[in-house]
């Protein structure tokens, strides 16, 4: 019976990705405590993402709380502020750096010292690279003799990135300069229109109501509506790699109950 108790609130999973490989390296063993309801900014959180072409419903995600439902975010030169409050930075997060090295470097020397694993090269002068890595890792390369310049890469304000969510121009925002934008939560009304429904129009997907547009109108189920009800919470979920990481900058908001449990590492080779 305890040991029955115990499967019923703890799981285990094993990372079998690098997405947060400076947090959770590849092979860790997470315990994920399966009693909890609500989560903070800034907890990791192990949840199922809705399936698609290039997920299986066997697939899971380990990510960061970066918004609870109700809460106002926005990210500004890749700095997140939660409710108007900065939000700390870890040294564990990684990003994309511009690598110039000397003349006749190779890049595999650095490669394999620094084990940089995302990125090549983005020139045909032989010397350009990009590569995510941790700010700490970035400036010991800054310091190594064979390195002209290291810098971060950071996209332009206002620039539209059409595979930020929700995908459109209306909303010209791109993973370095995002929001403001409020997080749903269960009860709240919501305001819809032809505009706003490019943020809500999944959100209605999941919570199983059918919405089109025709001329300036939005119809939820076949009905014309104004306004929506939220029938649950919402948060919103950032990957440490934050230059490459497949989270609600590029889908959206994450239903509560597609949340498994909060995450705790048990286990790392290096730990």
């Amino acid at each position: 019976m305890f040991l029955g108790l115990i499967v019923f609130v703890f799981d285990l999973k094993r990372v079998n990705g690098y997405d947060m490989q400076d947090t959770l390296e590849f092979g860790s063993v997470v315990g994920v405590n399966k009693l909890r309801s609500q989560y903070s900014v800034g907890e990791l959180i192990l949840f199922y993402p809705q399936i698609n072409d290039t997920l299986s419903a066997g697939d899971y995600f380990i990510q960061r709380v970066c918004g609870a439902p109700g809460d106002s975010i926005r990210i500004s030169n890749k700095l997140l502020f939660v409710n108007g409050q900065s939000i700390p930075t870890s040294d564990t997060y990684r990003y994309n750096y511009f690598i110039t090295l000397k003349k006749g470097v190779s890049d595999s020397l650095l490669t394999q010292q620094y084990l940089l694993r995302e990125g090549g090269s983005v020139s045909e002068s032989g010397v350009d690279f990009c590569y995510a890595m941790t700010p700490l890792m970035a400036e010991s390369l800054r310091k190594d003799t064979l390195v002209a310049a290291v810098n971060l890469r950071v996209e332009k304000a206002g620039a539209h990135d059409p595979l930020a969510f929700p995908g459109s121009v209306a909303y010209r925002w791109n993973k370095d300069w995002y929001g403001p934008l409020t997080i749903p939560k269960k009860q709240q009304e919501i305001a819809l229109d032809t505009t706003t429904i490019k943020l809500y129009g999944r959100l209605l997907e999941m919570e199983a109501h059918p919405w089109r547009t025709s001329h300036d109108t939005v119809y939820v189920d076949g009905v014309a509506a104004t306004s929506y009800t939220v029938m649950e919470d919402y948060y919103f979920v950032l990957g440490d790699d934050r230059d490459n990481a497949n989270d609600s900058r590029s889908w959206g908001f994450l239903p509560a109950s597609r949340i498994k449990g909060s995450v705790r590492v048990l286990f790392s080779k290096s730990r």
